[in-house]
């Protein structure tokens, strides 16, 4: 935001906009102070999202709202594996973050 601010940029080429923030609010307020700034956001698949106007502003919420829900989904999907693993006394596989697997045996309680 600090190129932004300083008026070095004007468009904003995004690869996604679902990686830009993590919920529907968060991306609604981002965009709409690059809108304050007359910066403008295109997206790699060719979408511009004018907030300027309702059709841009309905467009930009509707994608978000669904990539949030696909993400939220993700996360169900692996809190309930884990949950099942641990259930059968299954082993289970984890990459960190630099890449490394760690095995880990969740064992169920007494």
């Amino acid at each position: 935001m600090a190129l932004v601010q300083a008026r070095r940029i004007d468009v904003i080429l995004a690869t996604e906009l679902s990686r830009w923030d993590r919920s529907t609010v968060d991306l609604l307020h981002t965009l709409r102070e690059l809108e304050g700034w007359k910066v403008s956001v295109i997206a790699m698949n060719g979408m511009a999202f004018d907030l300027s106007s309702p059709h841009g502003r309905m467009l930009a919420t509707f994608l978000s709202g669904i990539t949030e829900f696909e993400r939220d989904l993700i996360s169900e999907r692996v809190r309930s594996g884990f949950a099942a693993a641990k259930a059968r006394d299954k082993m289970i596989a984890v990459a960190d973050s630099r890449g490394f697997t760690h095995d880990y045996l969740l064992i169920s309680g007494p």
